[in-house]
């Protein structure tokens, strides 16, 4: 995927058309394909995990996976990935990825409690929105 991501057309047209739809248009990407493209690979992707958790688990209720979104998100904006769309790689959210884990096993050696950690989290998404505007200054009217 991270291949893909770096070297195709449709990645470089998936790039722009995330980081500015109304500039996107004036070259000739379609923008609402693209969209479009983006969110149907999305929810396969979404799918195909929610299989593999269900063939890990054995069953799948409704409520789990629920603390997952924060992790998730935590994960991607430490490693530097816009959630205004247009920037960052797989490998950026790798290093964020393996930055949080290695967050989490610290915290879980002590016995912190789990609220604990998700506060931790949240903090550190909020110091990477701030470090990520303040170094990029065409994000600043976010």
């Amino acid at each position: 995927m991270g291949f893909f991501l770096s070297r195709s057309k449709l990645s470089v047209q998936l790039y722009a058309a995330g980081g500015n739809p109304r500039a996107a248009t004036l070259p000739g990407i379609p923008v609402s394909r693209i969209t479009i493209l983006a969110d149907t690979a999305s929810g396969l992707f979404g799918g195909i995990a929610g299989f593999l958790f269900l063939a890990r688990t054995g069953s799948v209720p409704a409520h789990s996976g629920g603390n997952l979104l924060l992790e998730t998100i935590a994960a991607i904006v430490i490693g530097g990935v816009s959630l205004a769309g247009g920037k960052g790689t797989v490998l950026s959210a790798f290093a964020g990825t393996l930055l949080l884990v290695g967050l989490s096993n610290l915290t879980n050696i002590p016995f912190v409690s789990p609220h604990l950690q998700d506060a931790v989290s949240g903090l550190i998404i909020v110091a990477a929105i701030v470090i990520n505007t303040r170094l990029d200054p065409s994000r600043q009217h976010l």
